[in-house]
């Protein structure tokens, strides 16, 4: 599929030119292909180049350029120089769109943003100086129109931090609010209608069913928190069994470690040996996700609370 430039294949194994799809599904493969990045590049190469040259050749570029380009981005720079991603770009600007990125904080002006906490997903219109709780309640709908509020005033928005934000009530007085932890931020797409954003912002983050009972550390801000670590799973895989790790994964809570730790904190547990530098390991996996995950053995911890409050890393085969 990525050596050609006009055709989708969906999950139900459809074929679909780019040039059919609306503007939000052609906008959230843009995002899926960046979140994939890392496994697109392997799977591509053992398909194209069952030898294992070509990704022998990647391998070594992402060595010397380690220091400098995250292992995330040089994949990222791989797929933008394929002729799929030429194909849907050339199409996303031919409908004056551009695909929505995944940023650890905001430090931008303008633009629109999809910021998720532990229970919304609050749309940032800078641009416009408005803002939005997804999804929109029943009774907003009623009357066939969102209902977009002033946005006053933005405190620091970043991944693990509250967001603090004023709006204008109609009586035109402001009223400070309080959200957070951030788990997710992405950056939407402009030129859409307020119906078309709000769509695309809805479906940036999927509502899943948890099938994790809530524990005293297994809260919800942490589930929500660990969803956010599994976006990175093949990045993540890819970085661990090059450092030697093999063995089962967890996703623990910091607080098991650190009780005052915030209630959304994820740590990653490794349950077999650590490997040797585990300094690079750490810098490594920071690069990748874009913010601080600290990286812990499971010996740190009482087996009966990771048994009880820590999840699988691993999605379900």
């Amino acid at each position: 599929m990525l050596d050609q430039d006009r055709l989708w294949v969906d999950s139900a194994a459809v074929v679909r030119p780019l040039a059919g799809l609306d503007d939000v599904h052609l906008v959230n493969i843009a995002t899926m292909l960046r979140r994939e990045a890392l496994r697109l590049v392997v799977e591509h190469e053992a398909i194209t180049d069952p030898a294992g040259t070509s990704r022998a050749r990647f391998m070594e570029a992402l060595g010397t350029a380690r220091a400098v380009v995250p292992l995330w981005q040089a994949a990222v720079d791989w797929l933008q120089h394929t002729m799929f991603w030429a194909g849907l770009q050339a199409e996303l600007g031919r409908r004056g769109l551009t695909g929505p990125t995944v940023f650890a904080r905001i430090d931008q002006e303008n633009g629109v943003w999809a910021v998720r906490t532990r229970d919304r997903v609050q749309v940032l219109d800078l641009n416009q100086h408005r803002t939005i709780r997804l999804p929109v309640p029943e009774a907003a709908r009623s009357r066939n129109r969102a209902q977009w509020a002033r946005l006053d005033g933005l405190g620091p928005v970043q991944v693990g931090r509250s967001m603090r934000m004023a709006v204008l009530n109609r009586s035109g007085t402001a009223t400070n609010r309080t959200l957070g932890p951030v788990t997710g931020i992405r950056q939407l797409p402009t030129g859409l209608s307020d119906d078309d954003l709000l769509e695309h912002a809805h479906h940036s983050w999927p509502a899943e069913t948890s099938v994790w009972d809530l524990t005293e550390y297994r809260t919800e801000a942490f589930v929500a928190a660990a969803a956010v670590v599994c976006d990175y799973w093949a990045g993540l895989t890819l970085i661990l069994t090059e450092a030697g790790v093999s063995q089962p994964i967890l996703l623990a809570p910091y607080r098991l470690r650190l009780p005052s730790a915030d209630p959304g904190a994820v740590e990653l547990c490794l349950t077999g040996r650590l490997p040797d530098d585990v300094l690079t390991l750490q810098m490594r996996v920071d690069e990748l996700v874009g913010f601080h995950l600290p990286v812990a053995h499971a010996s740190v911890y009482d087996p009966g609370d990771l048994a009880t409050h820590a999840i699988p890393f691993a999605p379900s085969p």
